[in-house]
């Protein structure tokens, strides 16, 4: 009996040496009439090294694209053209910008790229269908340039190898006078001419567009007669969250200084004179306008008027 334990035991080792030397790498080998399946390379978007595989001839058979959110200070495209703007529900006017790289694994033309937004409905797009992206980058003749006026618009074509380009879009708040989304990481896809699609992940981050720099300067003036209500007379007409009116105007005939008296409503009007200042209430923001009074008088027609400035948030009238 122990005869034959020993034989088996002898015999399960000498099968166990077979078969892990039948490998190198450790894997076994297939049976007789069988294949193993190929090694696949997989590559993660956000870590991709540029290393992928290569065939006899030195060319990459893969291709990949990744995204990351670098910018957002410039003011490349608005919510419906590919041209500077702001959006529907914000009147900050600068950009998200994404750093793209993509690698293409043979001769190709782009025909979309398209960036969305997890857990929103926003997503940008060279094509049409979504607010717009405004790509920047090399050409077919290697020159820096904006690469789409208009949506639907083929890009390249390009050789095989590995590519990088700025990509912009208008941010968005979800409704009027609440903050910009946040990018909260998506995907992002690459189309190219013959149907492959490139598909990668752009990570999330917490980098809000801010309102361009302010200089010390009125974004706009305008005259204003009594009555007249600043409502409706500057651009940023939607941004003003208050009626303002001013009840009357005091020339400087005497020659000293004018003065305005401004109502509120639900509030006690108040005298301001020239060279004085007050503040607006902003909508979307928690920064007031300020008004500066300027000349107080008579025109040629011996209307009176006076000249108001508005500054923006973040800036002190010289």
């Amino acid at each position: 009996m122990k005869k034959i334990v020993c034989a088996t035991a002898l015999a399960a080792i000498f099968c166990i040496l077979i078969l892990t030397a039948g490998c190198a790498d450790g894997m076994p080998k297939p049976l007789p009439g069988q294949s193993l399946p190929p090694k696949l390379h997989v590559e993660d978007s956000n870590t991709a090294t540029g290393e992928g595989q290569v065939d006899g001839n030195g060319t990459e058979k893969q291709g990949y694209v990744k995204a990351e959110l670098v910018s957002a200070g410039g003011d490349f495209a608005s919510w419906n053209a590919f041209a500077p703007g702001k959006g529907i529900n914000t009147s900050i006017a600068n950009d998200f910008g994404w750093k793209l790289t993509i690698r293409l694994p043979q001769d190709a033309t782009i025909t979309g790229i398209t960036i969305s937004n997890r857990g929103t409905r926003q997503a940008w797009s060279t094509k049409a269908g979504a607010y717009p992206l405004v790509l920047v980058g090399p050409n077919k003749n290697s020159e820096t340039v904006q690469l789409a006026g208009t949506s639907d618009v083929k890009i390249g074509p390009y050789n095989a190898g590995t590519y990088k380009f700025m990509a912009y879009g208008q941010p968005e708040a979800a409704s009027y006078g609440q903050a910009i989304t946040p990018f909260n990481g998506g995907e992002v896809a690459v189309e190219l001419l013959d149907g492959t699609v490139l598909r990668g992940i752009a990570g999330a981050s917490s980098m809000l567009p801010q309102p361009p720099k302010e200089e010390n300067e009125p974004a706009d003036y305008k005259i204003f007669q009594e009555r007249d209500s600043l409502r409706g007379k500057f651009p940023p007409t939607a941004d003003i969250d208050e009626t303002i009116v001013v009840a009357s105007i005091s020339p400087a005939e005497d020659g000293g200084s004018g003065f305005i008296l401004i109502s509120r409503k639900g509030g006690k009007p108040e005298k301001i004179p020239e060279g004085g200042s007050f503040e607006v209430k902003r909508r979307a923001y928690s920064d007031p306008y300020i008004v500066k009074v300027g000349v107080v008088g008579r025109d040629s027609s011996g209307n009176l008027g006076v000249v108001l400035y508005l500054y923006k948030s973040g800036t002190t009238p010289a």
